[in-house]
């Protein structure tokens, strides 16, 4: 909730002047994180003032709950988000009273833990928010829709995503529904995710019901800057749709429009995201002095804000205009900074997540010696004066009392020695828990670690052989050095799936499968056949010893029909299979082509692919059968 009034930074000022302390504090409490930093600075002294007088002299959480949504608010402004959730983290556990304080603290950690880009917490943050749903007051739970579509498309799981998005849209009220504005931003969302997942017809078709009704709205309404503005991000992300397609030439006139609009409306970061596109079309199309050009344009703009991914594809699409000039010296060396300004990214985000885990633990075993000194105190209090009770008894028969008393002293005597031991050993157990969760986070970030760097290290021997390939004339060998960067990339793969996720030890084929047929479809993406590839995979996960041969044979394959099963036709179906029998554990891989067939004596030849194909399937102990069966049928059996 912000100001009440319509807030201006002289009228807040001069009620807070006039308040009482308590006020003083409910006021700012209640300012959004744009009001506060515009009047911070005025009042911070007074606020340090009153936030001494509660943390020293009341016991009122209800004061303390409040400073600590200021407290918070400010670390936003400041860009320190893990200091922000660790205050935010500290209020749930000490200071929140009801449920309208922590649907507070979680509408506040969710953004902060969504700049630190740990997705994982956020995701956490909204199962928590939906299942308070159902005890939200009756207006918030009308307004309240949840956000992990947004989580989904960063997670790169477009399929999930776009169902959340559908999910929702519908969570919303009929007006909203309804709503000119609403659609249009529902539409237009529904591209992006169709475009991050590489849907293009569907992404246009939402993109162009996006634009009708946002332009059809502009026309009439009063905000004409807003939609404009809206209009030209549509054009913007129309333009990636078409440089998906490789239409250079028809994404540029959009894109200029995305760049005059946003600049207008100072939205900085999606002008950086225009230009550098439009300096990658320039490049494809050969103008590299346009190119140049507009690459120089977003380097002021993106040192002005805060996200990052403007500079990488700054960095990434310079590599491309030297190496697209011929300069490779100077192109290999954007590329490596683009590697590590992104490794140094990763590292911090890393960071950050062990610092936010590291922090939450001492809180929590501060908490846990806190209660644990109170529940002594307060014993030691009660004995006190059980024992002075004890003592005015004593005129009754002292030699009665002599014993009680002397009962008593010992049993007290063995009662603190037990305390003592108990605590001791508590305080050892807690250490030793402490040191074992330490090693284990450790051991899964050095694990996540070193799979990222070998990750980097096969795309950067991918890079120089895409280099090499540009320097040679030779066909053949450009054909070898692309066979080799396949295979580079589907061990490159495993790497990457296998650090993305919490599991560590296993890979789902399925999704490993999926992104490694579409590397391979945009290898081959400039033959003049139109060849559609046809995945039917279980859901089951494989060890890293299974996976990276398995890739390899599927890699060979599929590009071996690729290469040689479409000749002189006009199109093409391959089909992939990957089935386990859940009785005896074996699984069974299929690569199924329409094409021209085989000669049988060619898969005795002493080819590499073929060469590699048989090592790998004895690797695997399996059993590999080509056959004829209206093209070429190639399956492999194995257990793992």
């Amino acid at each position: 909730m912000g100001f009440t009034q319509t807030f201006t930074k002289d009228a807040f000022i001069k009620s807070f002047n006039e308040a009482d302390v308590k006020q003083k504090v409910i006021l700012t409490a209640n300012l959004t994180v744009v009001q506060l930093e515009e009047v911070y600075p005025f009042i911070k002294d007074t606020l340090v003032t009153i936030k001494q007088r509660v943390y020293y002299k009341t016991v009122s959480n209800e004061a303390k709950f409040l400073f600590d949504i200021i407290d918070a608010r400010v670390e936003v402004n400041n860009r320190q988000y893990s200091k922000s959730i660790f205050v935010l983290e500290n209020g749930l556990r000490f200071h929140t009273q009801n449920l309208k304080d922590s649907l507070t603290v979680f509408g506040m950690l969710y953004p902060s833990y969504m700049k630190l880009r740990n997705y994982n917490k956020a995701f956490e943050i909204q199962e928590i928010l939906e299942r308070l749903k159902p005890r939200m007051p009756k207006e918030q739970q009308d307004a309240f829709v949840s956000n992990k579509s947004y989580i989904y498309l960063q997670l790169g799981l477009y399929a999930e995503s776009v169902l959340e998005l559908r999910k929702e849209f519908m969570q919303k009220s009929k007006n909203q529904q309804k709503d000119t504005t609403a659609l249009g931003n529902y539409y237009n969302d529904m591209g992006v995710h169709f475009n991050r997942a590489n849907s293009l017809d569907s992404a246009m078709f939402y993109f162009n019901k996006a634009k009708t009704l946002v332009d059809a709205k502009g026309k009439y309404d009063t905000n004409k800057t807003y939609y404009d503005f809206f209009s030209g991000l549509i054009d913007g992300n129309i333009a990636s749709a078409l440089a998906k397609r490789k239409k250079f030439k028809e994404a540029i006139p959009p894109l200029k429009k995305d760049i005059y609009y946003s600049l207008k409306a100072k939205n900085l970061i999606s002008a950086a995201n225009s230009y550098n596109l439009i300096s990658e079309c320039y490049l494809e199309l050969k103008e590299y002095n346009l190119a140049r050009k507009y690459i120089d344009s977003c380097k002021p703009l993106i040192a002005e804000i805060e996200e990052l991914s403007p500079t990488l594809s700054n960095m990434l699409v310079e590599a491309k205009y030297y190496k697209y000039t011929g300069n490779l010296n100077k192109a290999a060396e954007f590329y490596d900074k683009y590697i590590h300004f992104k490794d140094s990214i990763t590292k911090v985000d890393n960071e950050s997540k062990l610092i936010n885990q590291q922090v939450s633990f001492e809180l929590y075993q501060k908490e846990s010696l806190l209660i644990e000194k109170e529940k002594i105190i307060q014993k030691n209090q009660l004995m006190g004066e059980h024992q002075k009770t004890q003592r005015s008894y004593l005129v009754l028969g002292i030699v009665i009392l002599f014993f009680v008393i002397l009962l008593l002293v010992i049993n007290t005597q063995m009662n603190k020695r037990r305390q003592a031991e108990l605590f001791i050993k508590n305080k050892h157990i807690v250490q030793q828990k402490t040191a074992i969760e330490t090693a284990l986070k450790e051991k899964e970030f050095l694990i996540k670690e070193i799979h990222h760097r070998v990750k980097n290290n096969l795309q950067i021997i991918s890079s120089m052989l895409s280099l090499q390939a540009e320097t040679i004339d030779n066909a053949e060998a450009k054909t070898v050095l692309q066979e080799s960067r396949l295979r580079i990339n589907s061990m490159a793969l495993i790497h990457q799936l296998l650090y993305s996720k919490n599991n560590m030890l296993n890979v789902a084929i399925s999704d490993y499968l999926h992104t490694l047929l579409s590397q391979i479809e945009k290898s081959y993406s400039s033959s003049s056949c139109k060849i559609i590839t046809d995945l039917k995979c279980d859901s089951v996960n494989i060890d890293l010893d299974t996976a990276i041969p398995l890739g390899l044979i599927v890699n060979e394959l599929v590009t071996n029909s690729y290469k040689h099963a479409f000749k002189k036709m006009d199109s093409g179906i391959i089909a992939i299979s990957f089935r386990k029998n859940e009785t005896d554990n074996v699984y069974t891989l299929s690569v199924h082509d329409n094409g021209a067939g085989f000669d049988p004596k060619k898969t005795k030849s002493n080819s590499l692919g073929m060469e590699l194909i048989q090592m790998l399937a004895d690797q695997l102990d399996g059993t590999m059968v080509f056959t004829n069966d209206n093209g070429t049928l190639a399956e492999i059996s194995f257990t793992a």
